[in-house]
């Protein structure tokens, strides 16, 4: 429940009881992905006796058959609404823990397993084959009366409503995984047409009049609502049905919504955050979240002195008050943050399911080295990888019992001697296919390379250039080494493309701040920078007023290697962005980079990630594109 084993009090916060609208399935994100798939049982056991009192609350509160819960149980199961409608009107509890179900097959496939369950998952998809209504208007089948958890939509006076985009995206996952287990056992052909029709009438997720996702049927979110429930998010995390490969367009909208509600939160939010910008493949907003959620909290009853304080001195996660739901959701997100997989299952028995594994999907640039091993893969396989320079150096792939035995695997870096089959160039990632050899495991390497790598970059030069930038000779300088490739200890120069990988380690360690130039409207009251890895942050505090800052890097003389810009992200908080990512502009002879944004907020921070090019390539026109 909330505390877990951990309670430590006779009356606990929330009555001790299981809350089913985030919080129970958070404690068991990490239980599958960091192989601890035998601490589910517990969670099944109670799925078990959910589907029997819940049976009763379906058939008699709403004449459907099946089985829910709404958004709170306990020892004794209830199933019916508990609290006011804003919490209780909530009919997707018991799906929801009954996608965990699902998973669990994902990861082991395990037949046996599944056709016991069965039963179980069928019976969530037929309360929503009663429970969903057609909306005159449209001829969508809706969830209603529901609500997106705990909150309603601007303007409107109850949180109460019909088909929003969580109960459409757990509907469709209930529906959707009942019907790929009825074709995997061979079992109730009649009904799986049924549910193939019913899927096809749920409502699509929709990109409102800001470019946000939209959490209702209408567009009525708020752009400065910062709740802590991202409930329509649900389809980015823990869900696939949005996704950076498959539905870019929605997940651009995931991210707007996420920069819409902010990085502060409470505890177990900020750990469903991690998974999100995981998901959203950024690695450094992930850290960011990370390190908001690790701030001290010293006790229970100190909130107002310490208002961001979201760790206790024991790492206890602090909603507050404790809960344990952010500890696990957090151990959920870093595993996200080093590897994500999926399983797509084959729509007939011709065809073959397909396992993707990406390697280290959103890596910070903090964690420039290190190693992980145990997490394991959808489609029965375990991963275990090594890594240094902010890239992956090894990948050790073994598979279990029923995996087959070729797989997809995506990286930001060539992998070497396998077979490409796509590159994405909107995200740097390239797909692999890879097949085992007999039992042996697959071991992985980066193809090697004797530059950086350099990867097409649209509108390069004048043309780049925003409509409003100044010239460089209007722009201070900015602090830069001499000779980036000379030693620290004054031992000579780096030579080689692996020396330089040891020489960019020691400049981030001598350079702490670049200077950075700025020509606001209105002078910020803090400006400052710091560089990790090939990565530049950009902090600026601007307050209520709209400033515009211009940040220029110098590049230092000599043979090189020199940055180039090759992306950026952009956020604040409280944020109103006019726009949401700077523009850069790229001078090879001048050995500049521009950078340009406008916002408005109390601290606006811009990352931007760099490749080296050696001056003699540029000059030979090798990175003419």
């Amino acid at each position: 429940n909330l505390q877990g084993i951990w309670n430590d009090k006779k009356d606990a916060p929330w009555d001790a009881k299981y809350t089913i609208n985030i919080n129970a399935e958070m404690n068991y994100w990490p239980s599958e992905v960091c192989n601890l798939t035998e601490t589910n049982g517990p969670l099944f056991s109670m799925l078990e006796d959910l589907s029997q009192t819940g049976a009763v609350t379906a058939r008699e509160m709403y004449g459907c058959r099946g089985w829910m819960a709404h958004h709170n149980t306990d020892i004794w199961r209830i199933a019916g609404p508990v609290d006011a409608a804003a919490w209780g009107m909530f009919p997707n509890g018991g799906a929801w823990l009954a996608t965990h179900l699902w998973q669990h097959y994902l990861y082991t496939l395990d037949k046996n397993f599944l056709k016991k369950w069965y039963p179980i998952l069928k019976g969530a998809a037929d309360f929503y084959l009663d429970y969903m209504q057609e909306d005159p208007a449209t001829g969508w089948l809706l969830v209603t009366p529901s609500v997106s958890p705990e909150h309603g939509p601007l303007g409107k006076n109850t949180p109460v409503t019909a088909g929003c985009t969580m109960d459409n995206q757990i509907a469709r996952d209930a529906l959707t995984s009942v019907l790929e287990a009825a074709k995997i056992l061979g079992v109730d052909k009649d009904y799986q047409a049924v549910l193939e029709k019913t899927i096809a009438r749920i409502p699509p997720m929709m990109v409102g009049q800001y470019g946000q996702l939209q959490e209702w049927m209408e567009d009525l979110d708020d752009p400065k609502d910062e709740h802590r429930h991202i409930s329509h998010l649900y389809g980015l995390y823990p869900s696939h049905q949005i996704s950076a490969f498959d539905t870019p367009e929605l997940w651009k909208a995931s991210g707007v919504t996420l920069n819409q509600r902010g990085d502060q939160a409470t505890g177990w939010s900020l750990g469903w955050k991690i998974n999100f910008w995981a998901r959203m493949l950024d690695g450094n907003h992930a850290y960011t979240i990370i390190s908001n959620m690790l701030r001290l909290l010293p006790n229970e009853g100190l909130e107002r002195q310490y208002p961001d304080g979201r760790t206790f001195p024991n790492l206890f996660d602090a909603h507050p008050p404790f809960q344990i739901d952010g500890n696990f959701g957090a151990t959920a997100g870093i595993a996200e943050m080093l590897m994500q997989s999926e399983l797509t299952i084959a729509e007939n028995a011709k065809q073959k399911d397909v396992a993707t594994i990406h390697l280290l999907p959103a890596l910070p640039s903090a964690w420039w080295e290190g190693s992980v091993s145990g997490l394991c893969a959808r489609g029965g396989y375990e991963v275990a990888m090594q890594w240094s320079d902010g890239g992956l150096e090894k990948a050790t792939i073994t598979r279990k019992a029923g995996a087959s035995a070729t797989l997809r695997l995506r990286s930001a870096q060539p992998l070497k001697g396998l077979k490409q089959l796509k590159y994405y160039p909107a995200l740097g990632v390239y797909e692999y296919e890879a097949t085992f050899k007999g039992n042996k495991p697959l071991v992985v390497r980066p193809a090697e390379v004797d530059v950086p790598l350099v990867y097409k970059v649209e509108n390069t030069g004048a043309a780049f250039a925003a409509p409003v930038l100044p010239s460089f000779d209007e722009l201070p300088e900015v602090r830069s080494l001499t000779d980036p490739l000379a030693w620290s200890d004054g031992s000579g120069r780096a030579e080689s493309f692996s020396q330089w990988k040891k020489r960019r380690a020691e400049i981030a360690q001598e350079i702490q701040h670049y200077e950075i130039g700025t020509k606001p409207t209105v002078n910020p009251s803090q400006v400052k920078a710091r560089m990790a890895g090939d990565t530049l942050y950009v902090d600026v505090h601007v307050g209520d007023s709209v400033a515009t800052l211009w940040t220029v890097i110098n590049y230092p003389q000599g043979d090189g290697p020199f940055p180039l810009m090759i992306g950026t992200s952009h956020n604040s908080l409280p944020n109103e962005i006019f726009r949401n990512r700077p523009i850069a502009r790229l001078d090879y002879n001048e050995r500049q980079v521009n950078g340009y944004g406008q916002f408005r907020g109390n601290t606006d921070r811009s990352s931007y990630s760099f490749v080296h090019l050696y001056p003699e390539l540029i000059d030979n026109g090798a990175y003419s594109e």
